[in-house]
């Protein structure tokens, strides 16, 4: 006679073995997959070969003989919008605010794009009545805005992201009176890559379900560029033998960083020109995020979706604009590109090809 009960325990435990498995190769083979792994910690000797690529030559960029507008960016209008909101505008509910606002980590796929971080925020409702706003957070009833010499400027969507919310709505949630809500995240992918600076979250309340009477909570925060750590492992970067990346020349009036990337293994790779900066820091390696300051920082020459074959025996030659990053500053970069193949079990998988190079007075 079958045992109903001891087939179903067994198939629980082979299913959960599965997906241990299946966790396991992810975060072997993809980058954007992210682990609770400190960021990696390279010697003097790695920084200098450029992590696992023995024939690194020290590439070096004259900060004095960059162009002033990339080192320190002018805000383009074009591209921030001053805030809408009056100061006295914001947090006049009694008994209402946001609490334990500020820059989090989300551990998640996130192959395409180089920032996988979301603003964590708790709405707390201490009044007799009950209170309402919208999940998940995100525009245009949540909002985010930078500091920038004294003045908030809305931050702008990144591009897709109207597309994309257009396609589903949120519903609206009820915070009991006396009540504090559960930790919350919003992507900060929704918005243009953030820069180093004061920030504050906006986010939109109701004291009735029809949303007559409306509210913005709001609460600052700072990122720093310590906050964006690498989100590759140690010895991920340069890891297969004959896939390379070298830095030819920098020109300085044209700001273009040329760069080759060389294939000698047997493999194919699919490319694009999406770039990722990072800067070596006190032993650790953290994303430079992409700047949009300016409008001569447009994110269309990092991210542009364009997908390019590499064969065996091949290289290609591409340039990219340093002023796609802020801040610029002296010390020691890494430069990568993401290049995908066919696995030898099937499926794709991820190979990070960097090269290394320093920007002195």
């Amino acid at each position: 006679m079958v045992n109903f009960k001891r087939m179903k325990r067994l198939m629980i435990i082979l299913v959960c073995c599965a997906l241990l498995f299946s966790c396991q190769q992810l975060e072997s083979i993809l980058p954007g997959f992210h682990s609770e792994q400190e960021p990696e910690i390279l010697s003097g000797n790695e920084l200098i070969n450029g992590d696992n690529d023995s024939s690194y030559e020290h590439f070096t960029i004259s900060l004095s003989n960059m162009n002033p507008e990339i080192v320190h960016p002018q805000i383009g209008q074009s591209y921030w919008q001053k805030t809408s909101f009056d100061e006295d505008a914001l947090n006049i509910l009694d008994g209402v605010s946001l609490s334990d606002v500020g820059l989090s980590f989300i551990d998640y796929l996130g192959a395409q794009r180089s920032i996988s971080y979301a603003v964590q925020f708790r709405i707390n409702n201490n009044t007799d009545n009950s209170l309402h706003y919208t999940f998940p957070p995100r525009p245009p009833h949540t909002i985010l805005e930078k500091n920038i010499d004294g003045q908030w400027y809305e931050v702008p969507l990144f591009g897709g992201t109207e597309l994309f919310l257009r396609r589903s709505a949120p519903v609206m949630v009820v915070l009991d009176p006396r009540e504090s809500s559960r930790h919350y995240f919003v992507d900060l992918a929704y918005w243009h890559p953030n820069t180093e600076g004061l920030y504050r979250l906006l986010i939109e309340v109701f004291f009735d379900s029809d949303s007559e009477s409306q509210y913005f909570l709001s609460e600052n925060f700072e990122i720093r560029l310590q906050d964006f750590r690498t989100r590759f492992s140690g010895g991920q970067v340069n890891s297969l033998e004959g896939l390379s990346m070298t830095i030819t020349k920098y020109d300085y009036e044209a700001d273009d960083l040329l760069h080759v990337i060389e294939n000698k293994s047997e493999l194919t790779f699919i490319y694009g020109y999406s770039r990722e900066l990072e800067k070596y820091i006190d032993g650790y390696w953290y994303e430079v995020p992409v700047n949009t300051i300016s409008p001569i920082g447009e994110v269309q020459g990092v991210w542009r979706a364009v997908a390019f074959t590499l064969y065996h025996g091949q290289e290609s030659e591409a340039g990219i604009q340093l002023r796609n990053w802020y801040p610029l500053s002296i010390g020691a970069y890494r430069l990568t590109a993401i290049l995908s193949a066919n696995g030898l079990a099937g499926g794709r998988e991820y190979f990070p090809v960097s090269a290394i190079f320093e920007i002195v007075e």
